[in-house]
């Protein structure tokens, strides 16, 4: 009578990984200096920018319609275009500032604060 071979379990995964020989190094400095920036064509449509900027499709084109966001269209063209380096300048000139009066905060008449209280 034969006997089967004793059960070793679910059989075992090969590695997919390249052994470690030939794997490239890889520097901190490398993985410091690569951004999502760099995934990203010179010329991008759309989507590419609302993916970029983590913003809806629909606001992005919006955006550009009013002129708010530097895009571009070919004569005859439906759809826009964006450079890259634009899309990020735009996006950095965006920086909040304190100059702005703040909306929540009443203001008397000299500019400062106001406690509620009215002069008599």
């Amino acid at each position: 009578m034969a006997t089967d071979p004793p059960d070793t379990g679910p059989p075992t995964r090969q590695a997919v990984n390249p052994p470690v020989e030939s794997r490239q190094p890889v520097s901190e400095r490398d993985v410091e200096s690569r951004t999502a920036e760099d995934d990203y064509p010179p010329v991008l449509d759309a989507a590419q920018v609302a993916r970029l900027l983590q913003l809806n499709i629909d606001y992005v084109r919006k955006l550009s319609r009013e002129g708010v966001l530097p895009a571009h269209k070919l004569p005859g063209g439906r759809t826009f275009r964006y450079f890259k380096e634009e899309v990020l300048d735009w996006l950095r000139d965006q920086s909040i500032t304190q100059s702005e009066p703040q909306a929540d905060v009443p203001v008397t008449p000299d500019g400062g604060p106001s406690d509620g209280w009215r002069d008599s």
